[in-house]
């Protein structure tokens, strides 16, 4: 959106100053009485009409600015919760919003990256060791990622 309204306001100053250029004759060409402020003369050439608002149509062109086309439209926000365990495989999430198995990724995002000249990839995430001595170490006992996140996840049921 900031971009769009940064090019509006050097398309317009930019037309202003092709006006200006093009359509007003050099004031010191043209003898005038003493008045304070000058007066202007008439132009020498102007714009057909309508090229200002033609030139600026395009700039203006609305752009749908919604990542998600598709998905969960019923809801305000969509969120997504997941535990993983040490034992599990790698979970790989869509960030493209294109996944049919969203929010798991299907590579979707290739053909995303292909029509759009991007370079999205999937968020991948799976627990690792470091991980687990790290809630170990600071849980107070002895304890594992699982038991964690049911405490998390009633933490959250308690919220509601």
């Amino acid at each position: 959106m900031l971009h769009q309204k940064q090019m509006l306001i050097h398309a317009t100053s930019l037309l202003i100053v092709i006006y200006l250029s093009l359509c007003w004759g050099k004031l010191e060409d043209y003898e005038f009485q003493e008045i304070d402020p000058p007066v202007m003369t008439k132009p020498r050439f102007t714009l057909p009409p309508g090229l200002a608002e033609r030139f600026a149509e395009g700039i203006r062109k609305k752009v749908d600015a919604r990542v998600n086309k598709h998905l969960y439209k019923s809801e305000d926000v969509v969120t997504n919760r997941f535990t993983v365990f040490p034992s599990d495989p790698p979970l790989v999430l869509c960030r493209c919003w294109e996944s049919k198995k969203f929010p798991l990724c299907d590579g979707a995002h290739r053909a995303h990256n292909e029509r759009n000249k991007d370079n999205i990839g999937p968020a991948i995430i799976s627990a690792s060791n470091k991980h687990n001595l790290y809630m170990n170490d600071t849980s107070g006992n002895e304890t594992n990622v699982a038991h964690a996140n049911e405490n998390w996840d009633s933490d959250d049921k308690k919220k509601k």
